[in-house]
Order: structure tokens, then sequence, then C-alpha cells
């Protein structure tokens, strides 16, 4: 007798739906996969292969007003033989009108902060009234973008480690040359007294063993300067803004002013004050400043 053959066993329909379903969706997904590799892929090429209209993007903006020591003569830029190492540091190319692409850019640009520098110290200028009677308020408004080490180490000499720190400085010589130096990251001027009174109550932090103390309790300060003959807060605006004998124990026993964001901002510019720019010696205008920012 033959074999009876065994029944084929039964699958549901909608099983099969499901592995239907299932295979559809997982071609799917390869598909995509693949479209995203292939996308990666290019992507990755085009970002190893910079095209000349990149580099024109990136720079349009910022070449105009770099001069390298040279001289624009139509279209191009001449540097003097002099300055080869700026020539090694600075590979143009010439596309119509545009100058695009500077090899080792960041270095260049603190190299010229420190040219800069230098020539601020030569420039003629009106110069603060240099007394040791005139309080002056300094203020931080750049970072160290495009700063040269040596003009980060004089900002941290006046305790300006962070953008939008203040402190009270003396208008003497030795402080307004320093005030020169890293002019373009700085704005500063004469406070009054309301102001000096607010920034105290509001932001004064006294340093007690490098740990941030607020002027809470007049016993506080009576430890920490008791000695000077400053026992209340009162005491310190008074000695601060008339700029007394102890006037540098005080700021020295001070943490830097942390003052907010001016509301709208600011216009982000290293020029100087008084050509529409936000940096430099603001004299009584600071005063405005200082109410948005505290």
């Amino acid at each position: 007798m033959a074999e009876e053959e065994a029944p084929l066993a039964y699958i549901p329909e909608v099983i099969l739906k499901k592995r239907k379903s299932n295979e559809d969706w997982a071609l799917k997904r390869k598909a995509q996969y693949e479209d995203r590799q292939s996308a990666l892929k290019k992507k990755a090429k085009q970002e190893f292969i910079r095209m000349p209209e990149d580099f024109i993007k990136q720079y349009r903006t910022r070449l105009p007003s770099i001069r390298c020591n040279g001289l624009f003569l139509g279209h191009r830029l001449f540097v003097h033989e002099k300055h080869a190492m700026v020539a090694e540091m600075c590979m143009l190319i010439n596309l119509g009108d545009v100058l695009v692409k500077i090899e080792n850019f960041g270095r260049y640009l603190d190299e010229l902060d420190l040219i800069k520098l230098k020539q601020r110290t030569k420039r003629k200028r009106p110069n603060l009234t240099v007394t040791d009677t005139k309080l002056l308020f300094v203020l931080r408004i750049n970072g160290k973008k495009e700063m040269h080490p040596r003009t980060r180490k004089l900002l941290y000499n006046l305790r300006l480690r962070k953008v939008f720190n203040g402190v009270f400085v003396i208008a003497n010589k030795f402080i307004v040359e320093k005030l020169e130096k890293v002019e373009p990251y700085v704005t500063y001027g004469y406070p009054n007294l309301k102001n000096v009174r607010e920034l105290i109550y509001k932001k004064g932090l006294l340093n007690i063993d490098k740990q941030r103390v607020p002027l809470t309790d007049n016993n506080i300060i009576e430890q920490a300067l008791g000695k000077y003959d400053i026992i209340c807060i009162e005491d310190i605006v008074h000695e601060i803004a008339t700029v007394g004998p102890h006037f540098k124990e005080v700021t020295s026993s001070l943490w830097p002013f942390s003052l907010n964001k001016p509301e709208g901002g600011l216009q982000g510019t290293k020029m100087v004050y008084k050509r529409g720019g936000d940096a430099g010696n603001r004299e009584d205008h600071i005063n405005e400043l200082i109410s948005k920012m505290n």
C-alpha cells in the first residue's frame, strides 16, 4: 500500500500577512540604511575635498580687514619680503575678487592681536585723568577668541578672568597703561556713588580662605577687615567710593563682581565706545551700563 501523505500544516492567514509585512519592512530598513551610509560617505568626501566656494563663505566677512603688514593692490595682497613668517602662514588663493583660504588662521589672529597690543601703547590719544583719587570701574566684555597669551595675562592681572566680570581700580599711571593694552576686551569709566553702593550690596562677595562669602553679616566683615577699621558694609562702600587709604586691601578682599548680560546684549565689537563700539573709555556713561547689568 502506498504511504499516505501527511496533511500540510495549516498556517493562519494573519501570520502569513504578518510575515509578508515584516519582510517588506526589513527590505525598507535595508534600503534606508544603504541610503544613509552613501549620504555619510558623500558628506565625508565633500568635507575632505573643500570647494573654493566654501572658503569664500567662511572668510569673506573677515578677510577685508586683514592686512598682514602688506598692501592691497587691485585684487591681490602683496606682502613685504621682510614679513616672511606672515607670508608663510597666509596661503592665499586669488579666486576672482575674493581672497580665500588661510592656513593657521587662529595662530595668525593671535599674532595680530600682539601686534595691535604694541601699537596701542604707542598711539597718541587723550589720556585719562591720572590721579590716585580717581575711581574706575573696569568691566570685561569680550572672550579669549583671537587673544594673544600676553593679553590674557594682563586681563588676569586685573582679575578679569571671565566675561562680564568687573573690578574697582584707581586711575593711576600703571593701571591706565594696562587698560590701553587690553582696550578691545574691556570697557571702563567713572562710577557714581549710587552704582558703587548697589554693586556692593547686590553682587559683593568676600574672599575668605578662597571661599565666596556673601556680605550678609557685619560680623564677617569685621573679622576680615576689622584691622583696617572697616566693620560694616557701609564702611566698604565709603572706602571704595572715596578711594580711602585701605582701598587696595578692601578691593583685593572682594571677589570680582559677576554682572548679568545686559538686556539686548552688546554689539560684540572691539571698536572703541566713542566711535560707536563697546570697548574703551565710557567716562560717566559707564553708569548706564552698570545699571542695566546689575
